[in-house]
């Protein structure tokens, strides 16, 4: 999930794998809770393509950088316990949005249309989408119906069987074997260095931080909202769950992505 998500955010395979690990021992050390666990989520990937195809990395270095300084104030003001007052409906929509955006996004893959260059804005996806139906890659068709009906028909028999997992390696070896015209992530990024990056102090985008003010206020909120659902249970058990700490866990996470 992290390599996808990095993806289809528009950054690199490796920038998606450090980020998880280093963002899920961040927030398992600092969170406000012992039952839950952290880990990729794909609520940021409309917004974090869009910042990175108007400022490119830097700028999406600046704004997470910003957007985590921002919910540690939240955390530090106790303000963490606010969000459970967001009404029901507007979880629900704004789960549904994200689903929306996430589909959207897998429509060039899911029917190997082969653009190079998607705009970031949604209506207009849609537009180049229509004008390249006629490059529909049957192959990549075929292999998105099979595992896609591979997921749904082990979910109804178990949904202990790790679905997903299998059906990727299915699909894998069917390309491997059959060597189908299909883009991969090899043939697109080339190959994933298993090595630890070099550490250096990250650039801030200072010239372009008025502009990268309302993405971080957007992703900030977004990280409260999108924990929101699945605290709620613990915040009514009160020791189970800490709000205000959660923010604070979770602010040097959105300051590393």
């Amino acid at each position: 999930m992290n390599i996808a998500f990095a993806i289809g955010s528009g950054v690199s395979p490796e920038i998606g794998l450090l980020a998880g690990v280093v963002s899920s021992f961040v927030l398992s050390f600092l969170g406000g809770s012992s039952t839950q666990v952290s880990g990729p989520t794909g609520a940021f990937m409309g917004i974090i393509y869009g910042i990175v195809s108007l400022y490119g990395l830097e700028g999406l270095i600046t704004a997470t950088f910003l957007a985590g300084l921002i919910i540690l104030v939240l955390g530090l003001l106790r303000l963490g316990r606010l969000f459970q007052f967001i009404p029901f409906s507007v979880v629900i929509g704004f789960t549904g949005g994200i689903a929306v955006i996430i589909f959207t996004s897998q429509i060039n893959d899911l029917l190997g249309l082969g653009i190079d260059k998607l705009p970031k804005e949604f209506i207009e996806k849609w537009i180049v989408y229509a004008e390249h139906m006629s490059q529909i890659n049957p192959y990549a068709l075929g292999i998105a119906i099979l595992t896609i009906l591979g997921i749904v028909i082990m979910n109804k028999i178990d949904r202990r069987i790790p679905a997903a997992l299998i059906m990727i390696l299915i699909a894998t070896s069917l390309d491997y074997l059959f060597n189908l015209p299909l883009t991969t992530i090899g043939s697109r990024f080339g190959a994933i260095r298993f090595q630890l990056p070099t550490f250096r102090f990250p650039f801030l985008d200072l010239g372009n931080i008025s502009g990268l003010i309302l993405p971080a206020i957007s992703i900030a909120l977004l990280g409260g909202i999108g924990k929101s659902p699945g605290s709620l249970p613990l915040e009514r058990a009160r020791r189970l769950h800490d709000p205000a700490r959660r923010l604070n866990g979770s602010a040097p996470q959105r300051s590393a992505p």
